[in-house]
């Protein structure tokens, strides 16, 4: 008879697939590490649109996954979704 494996908890933020990722892109551990970089970071838009967060990780984290570019693609994106 086989053993009965033991059940490991994981948590759910540790499940999502697309979670896990964003994490590795801004090279981050965890959610918690992630939310002390952001949670100063007053909410809004500067003159050409583009959000303060766009702002604080570009120049906080450290990314070697994600160029300026690209990460200045994903918040006009995010941004013209939040407008709509």
């Amino acid at each position: 008879m086989a053993k009965k494996q033991k059940k490991i908890d994981v948590r759910f933020d540790q499940k999502l697939i697309l979670f896990n990722y964003l994490l590795s892109v801004f090279d981050v551990g965890d959610f918690n590490s992630l939310a002390d970089i952001l949670r100063d970071t007053p909410e809004g838009f500067d003159e050409e649109g583009r959000s303060n967060f766009f702002y604080n990780l570009k120049t906080v984290i450290d990314r070697t996954h994600l160029s300026n570019q690209q990460l200045l693609e994903y918040d006009e994106n995010i941004v013209r979704h939040w407008k709509q």
